[in-house]
């Protein structure tokens, strides 16, 4: 394989998986330019230690991993260690203003993206990449390079797993079915 077809094909990886990963991380760092930065550093390390990846096919999920862990790396050097920055509280304040059930709709989502973040790395990835994209099975198939049912399975386990651990807080709920659950 030439150096073009590497370059090629890493820069292809990049376009697929940098607005996913970016999105993910923006919603736990206080800005967006932290995400984006904490992106390249995660790219960086997959193209520097891209001969040890064992399983391409699980590129997406080796990706949510590596950001994971730097985004606690980075917490551990500045000493953030809640998700809640300054920032993300004010704009959360002022929507639930705008209405009185903001709050309990922003504590059951607090609870929710707990609960996602907690799931196995391949259960994650499928459930940030279908729902927070609003993407169809064969979207979010593409992208992560699996099968279409694949994407299913791993949704309804996903789905499954989220129901029992926010019944076991008793906070939130998850639909038993998909908002957007349809192929399109």
């Amino acid at each position: 394989m030439t150096t073009t077809t590497v370059t090629a094909s890493f820069e292809e990886i990049v376009d697929r998986h940098a607005p996913w990963l970016i999105g993910w991380l923006s919603r736990r760092t206080p800005s967006r330019a932290d995400a984006e930065d904490l992106a390249q550093e995660t790219f960086l390390l997959l193209h520097a230690n891209r001969d040890r990846l064992r399983k391409p096919e699980s590129l997406a999920a080796y990706l949510l991993g590596v950001a994971r862990n730097l985004l606690r790396n980075q917490r551990r050097k500045t000493g953030v260690r809640e998700r809640a920055t300054p920032e993300l509280l004010a704009r959360a304040d002022a929507r639930a203003r705008e209405d009185a059930d903001a709050v309990d709709r922003r504590d059951d989502l607090a609870a929710l993206d707990e609960a996602v973040s907690s799931l196995p790395d391949e259960l994650e990835v499928v459930v940030q990449t279908y729902y927070a994209r609003q993407l169809t099975y064969e979207e979010a198939a593409a992208i992560l390079g699996v099968p279409r049912a694949t994407v299913q399975s791993r949704l309804r386990r996903a789905l499954t797993l989220l129901r029992e651990r926010l019944d076991e807080g008793q906070t939130g709920s998850v639909p038993k079915e998909a908002s957007h659950g349809q192929p399109r």
